[in-house]
């Protein structure tokens, strides 16, 4: 009897978790005409660097659309299966270089799009502090503040996030290969965000609610 409820408690986290990672990766690929698109992360392979990197939405889907001729629906299903089986994207039949160590050039493709995400050992010590504290990092002015606003000090970051009761944006000045290592730790953590050209990085706290909800908030 007990080896059948632990049976059926791995399989309900396992569909709690698939179903977290189907919600999150429609919000990221669900716009196909997005001003300002959501990051994907994900490895590529090539000749001149293995690695992370970070994309946007419309970008992979044109670089996918030139390189493998897909529709939008195939995109969407090729971006899933990268993002479900950790694939690794293969760039190594193309003419790729690093572009002043913050992104990738792929020849009559492609040009700084592929954005590399580095090591940057004080990031590393905040994102090691776990997703809560890192957003209040970066994305708080006052965390005494956002944590006195929070009814409860959530310790789930999506809740924390909406909590706040507005969009967060970076509090700080980034470099570029700053903002490529935070977006990548929420990709991770499945916190979606855009690069928004008058607020900086930001995570939109309508993307963490229920679609039918209004994207006023």
């Amino acid at each position: 009897m007990k080896t059948i409820r632990l049976i059926f408690v791995i399989l309900l986290l396992v569909t709690v978790s698939r179903t977290q990672d189907n919600s999150f990766l429609r919000t990221i690929i669900g716009d196909d005409e997005c001003r300002t698109c959501y990051f994907f992360s994900l490895d590529v392979e090539s000749a001149a660097y293995n690695g992370r990197v970070v994309i946007e939405n419309d970008d992979l889907f044109d670089f996918v659309k030139s390189t493998k001729k897909l529709s939008w629906d195939e995109y969407k299903e090729f971006a899933h299966e990268l993002f479900i089986n950790n694939r690794k994207l293969d760039l190594k039949s193309y003419k790729v270089r690093v572009n002043a160590r913050t992104a990738l050039y792929i020849d009559k493709i492609s040009e700084n799009t592929f954005r590399i995400v580095p090591q940057i050992p004080e990031f590393e010590a905040a994102a090691s502090r776990g997703c809560i504290e890192f957003i209040k990092e970066f994305f708080i002015e006052n965390a005494d503040a956002a944590k006195a606003n929070s009814k409860l000090e959530s310790t789930d970051c999506r809740e924390f996030v909406l909590s706040q009761n507005k969009s967060l944006s970076t509090v700080r000045k980034l470099s570029a290969l700053e903002e490529s290592f935070v977006i990548d730790k929420l990709f991770h953590w499945q916190i979606p965000v855009v690069n928004d050209h008058y607020t900086g990085l930001t995570i939109r706290r309508y993307a963490l609610l229920p679609k039918a909800v209004n994207r006023n908030q």
